[in-house]
């Protein structure tokens, strides 16, 4: 009877273990999370030059230098507010959102990390700069609501107006356009609901940036076609599917090109990873309860999938759809590779199949931390979401 008693108290406690597993494997999430800046206009943190790197840390700017150690160039931390920097011209623009109601800063560093000028943006304190465009001697500044553009004269600068032409009408959709020799901004109103949405093309660089809304953000413009990301209705109630509409403004077609595999699935604001004038790749992850998710992208929490979408342009066709493992994060993509991150290993991925090329080490992710990765250039740098401190620097070739 004792034997019986201990085996059975044995086989209870393997079934336990063995519940619990289950139960973990099911439902536990790593309580990590993944915020990659490509997701989220406006966010940049580091800037190429010549094959020179700069990156922001705690609202100070720094030199990567070769040896892997970094050079202290500037300190910006008297802004309570965000930093972020972009590089034209071999030149370092940094925008520093300072306190409420002033106008925002404007710093210009040549390519060695040397201040050669700042600029006071007017009217900024009435719609917050998000992003912004440098063209020759005018610079555009994309706000929550509009699109600004001023004149860059010594060390002021000076208001212009934006002259939209009508483009197109097609049912509640209303086009719009101002041109100058290098930037093109686009304004699409929507009838019922209402709303306006601002979109900016640089014919020099490729950039597309557009406000914050979430529906009709431009990303491509060729033989007056209109190309803008939309996220159309999903099969069920209430859902979803991230893709695009291509809207031939001479003939006033449409054509509504979707990924099958993000319905019901949780979209960043900006789920543009990369783009060129061929072809783009796009973000979501899937919810594993299926029905509408709730909360932040960057969180592991209820994470199914990722689904990254590749978009033929000129065929105007889904190319593929690729699927992570659950809890496996993209932070990555080009036309030939993802990279993502799976339980403390980086995952190089062939875009043709999906197969795993290559894997490194991921030490510095960490249990209950939070992560940022930006790319640039060569490589993506590995920032503690937290703290801003630089933790690694990965290539991506």
């Amino acid at each position: 009877m004792k034997k019986t008693l201990i085996s059975f108290a044995v086989f209870l406690l393997i079934l336990i273990g063995i519940l619990v597993f289950c139960v973990k494997v099911i439902f536990y999430a790593p309580d990590i999370k993944t915020h990659v800046i490509e997701l989220y206009a406006g966010e940049s943190d580091t800037v190429n030059i010549d094959d020179q790197y700069f990156y922001l840390q705690n609202n100070r700017l720094y030199k990567y230098l070769d040896n892997g150690s970094s050079e202290f160039l500037y300190d910006f931390s008297d802004s309570p507010y965000h930093v972020y920097m972009k590089a034209y011209e071999k030149n370092i623009w940094v925008c520093v959102h300072s306190e409420l109601g002033k106008d925002e800063q404007l710093f210009v560093f040549n390519e060695q990390g040397k201040l050669i000028q700042d600029y006071s943006v007017p009217d900024s304190d009435e719609d917050d700069i998000q992003n912004f465009v440098v063209s020759d001697k005018s610079i555009y500044c994309v706000g929550i609501f509009e699109i600004s553009s001023f004149s860059m004269n010594d060390d002021k600068i000076s208001k212009n107006v934006l002259d939209y032409q009508k483009m197109d009408e097609n049912g509640d959709e209303v086009i719009s356009k101002s041109e100058d020799e290098n930037i093109i901004c686009f304004k699409i109103f929507n009838k019922f609901p209402e709303s306006t949405e601002y979109s900016l093309y640089n014919k020099d660089s490729g950039e597309w940036i557009s406000t914050s809304g979430v529906l009709n953000r431009a990303f491509h413009y060729e033989n007056n076609i209109l190309f803008y990301l939309t996220y159309a209705a999903g099969k069920s109630p209430g859902s979803s599917e991230l893709g695009f509409i291509c809207n031939s403004l001479s003939d006033t077609a449409k054509t509504e090109i979707s990924c099958d595999e993000t319905d019901n699935s949780l979209i960043p604001p900006d789920p543009v990873l990369y783009y060129d004038q061929n072809k783009m790749i796009a973000l979501a992850f899937k919810n594993r309860s299926g029905n509408t998710p709730s909360g932040s992208f960057d969180s592991m929490g209820g994470h199914k999938h990722d689904v990254l979408c590749v978009f033929d342009i000129s065929k105007r066709e889904l190319q593929a759809e690729y699927k992570t493992r659950k809890h496996e994060r993209v932070i990555y993509a080009d036309f030939e590779k993802a990279i993502t991150y799976y339980d403390g290993e980086y995952y190089f991925r062939s875009l043709d199949d999906w197969s795993i090329t290559s894997e490194i080490s991921a030490e510095e992710i960490k249990e209950g931390g939070a992560y940022t990765f930006d790319s640039c250039g060569d490589y993506i740098f590995v920032f503690n979401t937290e703290t801003g401190e630089l933790l690694n620097r990965i290539s991506v070739k």
